[in-house]
């Protein structure tokens, strides 16, 4: 068994991690309030389009066309969440809106012009990534900012934020990388994928506690 072969699957150990939070979503389903399914949508939306990846890859068909869904519903199930955060904050409501349009505007463009079909999107990915780090991050500092610690453990929006803020944060480098990295260092490329995923793993946990304490709605 070759170096490749035990980082493929080790990145299927730590991705595994994503069943937790999806677990405990599940079993709380019926008491989850609709921040809760979102991010639920959120982590199914990543689990299968991760299946239909390792899918293609296992009958040896070219699966970079499948980053374009990726950013798309990620982006998507990540703003409906912020937004639904943001209350009666109009301008950072606005901002979510805007920005999520411009995502969906660019990525066809970034298509037919920059990376061509079936190519990993590196651009529109990392501005997306991006973006999530920097709303997340925004929630973050509010919620630090206005709850006792012993509260804010028991908020729910505070796991989740930090779960997008972990997710987000790590992924960031490799989106706008992995394609560079793929074409002329596989071992970065490994490197990095497997930062990603372990980064993943931990976001994955803090969307089940964020599950755990959710209030029933």
């Amino acid at each position: 068994m070759s170096i490749y072969e035990i980082l493929d699957y080790l990145y299927l150990f730590f991705f595994g991690f994503i069943f937790v939070p999806l677990g405990v979503g599940l079993f709380r389903w019926k008491s989850l309030n609709l921040a809760g399914r979102i991010a639920m949508g959120f982590l199914a939306s990543v689990l299968v389009i991760e299946v239909l990846k390792d899918t293609l890859s296992v009958f040896h068909i070219r699966n970079h066309f499948m980053y374009y869904p990726h950013t798309v519903f990620v982006f998507a199930f990540s703003t409906c969440f912020f937004y639904k955060m943001a209350g009666p904050n109009v301008v950072l409501k606005k901002w979510l809106i805007y920005t999520y349009v411009a995502i969906i505007l660019f990525l066809p463009l970034e298509v037919w012009v920059i990376s061509g079909f079936n190519q990993i999107n590196t651009i529109t990915q990392t501005l997306s990534y991006l973006n999530m780090i920097g709303v997340s991050g925004y929630f973050l500092k509010e919620l630090l900012l206005n709850k006792r610690s012993s509260v804010l453990s028991q908020d729910y929006r505070f796991w989740f934020c930090a779960a997008f803020f972990t997710l987000s944060l790590f992924s960031v480098i490799t989106s706008f990388f992995k394609k560079q990295f793929i074409e002329s260092s596989l071992d970065l490329y490994y490197f990095f994928d497997m930062l990603t995923v372990i980064g993943g793993a931990t976001a994955f946990i803090l969307f089940a506690i964020g599950f755990i304490v959710t209030p029933k709605k």
